[in-house]
């Protein structure tokens, strides 16, 4: 069974907030934006996730981890989110997050995806000049005094 979330940051173009670490905006669960689930660091492209937040505390896990037991690992865990954060070693946790809830299951189905929505602001100027107004061959600006095209690298 698997439960599907959708997170976004809504207005995150309006309610930027600017720290040290560049421009901040809420990630907000999208059934209820007034649920925030984590921070989005937009001029890094840093997700930060809240996982009491944005995971599901109960659902069950099952595996082998390197749990803080006497002989070093568990073959048998089971249990929930809480008991794999406070039994596994911090690796194990990473594997768990980078493999079930970024890479997809055994099945293929996709755990994360993300959607970038790129804004484009131009502007468009329109000035009617004839042609030997502004052109390399007629405006003094692009030649030099022997008539040569002024360019940034010497002998060209």
């Amino acid at each position: 069974t698997s439960t599907t979330k959708i997170f976004t940051d809504v207005n995150s173009t309006t309610n930027k907030l600017f720290e040290v670490g560049g421009q901040v905006s809420t990630i907000v669960d999208s059934a209820d934006t007034s649920v925030g689930v984590g921070l989005m660091f937009l001029d890094k492209g840093v997700m930060l996730l809240d996982i009491s937040r944005s995971f599901d505390y109960s659902q069950p896990l099952s595996g082998v981890i390197d749990a803080v037991l006497a002989d070093g690992y568990n073959p048998n865990f089971t249990g929930s989110m809480v008991d794999l954060l406070t039994s596994a070693s911090i690796d194990d946790v990473v594997d768990h997050f980078a493999t079930t809830r970024f890479s997809g299951s055994s099945d293929g189905e996709t755990s994360i995806t993300f959607q970038n929505v790129t804004n484009i602001n131009s502007s468009l100027f329109f000035s009617r000049m004839t042609s030997d107004e502004f052109n390399y061959s007629a405006n003094p600006s692009y030649t030099d005094t022997d008539n040569r095209i002024v360019v940034i690298d010497e002998g060209q």
